[in-house]
């Protein structure tokens, strides 16, 4: 008997010894998954490239083997219940990407995202019926047309889904989202990790709100450079006759403001 307790005290160990190795590998994994979400995330350059940081969000998830049908990403507007969302899923044919404003609606799945925010929830899971995810994608789908565009597949997916559950993390100004359609439950750890996921996006969203702003700023220069030519010929004028070129120039100027 003694014998075989130290056999199996061997055994433990190595039992250990393994688990500490499959835990740093997985925390490696995730380090790396983390890392590639923050370097695209400050490799932006444009605001809509939150596209591509909400995809590469998606396809880390999924190589982490965290349930997920889909991500989003559901963005506060200022002044209004409204979120700006985007969402990254997958069907055969490869990532499904969509960016929407989400408008504020009688129906719990908009009203929760709002109260997460509202409340910065830590971590939040919702379970809906098949009504009321099918209330809302019906909604979505008639009064979006970035819904309507969706690959049928999707569609039929989301309908043939008896039921639908949003695990959410809140940020400062956003809801980082994920949406099941399979009946799953995120376990403590895979929640842990999503947490994670949505402190990295916060980085991505304060890079995304400085580059709006230099957007903004770069454009409001582009106007008022324009408005100053106008108004330099203007003032230019000799005579009435010369009212001619002040519209040429005013439809020039209006005419590369719309094409940049």
């Amino acid at each position: 008997f003694k014998r075989f307790a130290n056999v199996f005290e061997q055994t433990y160990t190595r039992f250990l010894d393994l688990q500490k190795a499959e835990a740093q590998a997985k925390e490696s994994q995730i380090e790396a998954a983390l890392e590639k979400v923050r370097s695209r995330s400050l490799a932006m350059h444009k605001s809509e490239e939150l596209n591509e940081v909400v995809s590469i969000l998606f396809e880390k998830i999924k190589e982490l083997k965290i349930p997920a049908t889909a991500v989003g990403i559901a963005i506060y507007i200022e002044g209004s219940k409204d979120l700006n969302a985007f969402v990254c899923g997958e069907n055969e044919a490869g990532l499904v990407i969509t960016n929407y404003r989400l408008p504020w609606f009688d129906n719990k799945i908009p009203q929760d995202l709002n109260y997460a925010l509202e409340k910065q929830l830590d971590f939040f899971v919702s379970h809906y019926t098949k009504e009321e995810k099918d209330s809302f994608y019906k909604y979505v789908i008639e009064h979006i047309p970035e819904f309507r565009q969706l690959p049928d597949d999707i569609k039929r997916r989301i309908f043939e889904s008896p039921s639908y559950t949003i695990s959410m993390v809140a940020v400062k100004h956003a809801v980082f989202n994920i949406n099941d359609f399979e009946g799953k439950i995120l376990a403590e750890n895979e929640m842990d990790i999503i947490k994670r996921f949505a402190r990295v996006f916060d980085q991505a969203y304060t890079r995304f709100l400085d580059l709006q702003k230099a957007e903004a700023q770069a454009r409001e220069a582009q106007i008022e450079a324009a408005l100053e030519r106008v108004r330099s010929r203007t003032m230019a004028m000799q005579s009435s006759s010369e009212l001619g070129t002040v519209a040429a120039e005013l439809f020039a100027q209006m005419n590369q403001l719309v094409t940049n």
